[in-house]
């Protein structure tokens, strides 16, 4: 695991993500592809699963933590929240 990243899966994760260029806006690397929220581009998501990354069970475990934005090109990760008693 990345140093930094303090034992929190999905930060490393992102990490890992962020090592791939964007080639939908072309986001340099290790920097998020939009800011307010943070977030990354599908093809972002798929080009750093295709050079191997993120596994295919990362991937779909990530697909339960995120919501897409309304235009619909952008994923943004939303963390967990702890149950309410």
């Amino acid at each position: 695991m990345p140093s930094g990243c303090g034992g929190d899966p999905l930060a490393d994760l992102l990490h890992r993500l962020r090592r791939v260029f964007c080639p939908w806006c072309e986001q340099e690397i290790q920097a998020p592809c939009v800011h307010d929220p943070e977030g990354d581009h599908v093809t972002r998501w798929f080009r750093a699963r295709g050079k191997g990354l993120v596994s295919e069970n990362e991937l779909t475990a990530a697909m339960t933590r995120i919501r897409v934005t309304a235009d619909g090109s952008r994923m943004v990760l939303v963390p967990e929240r702890p149950a309410r008693s």
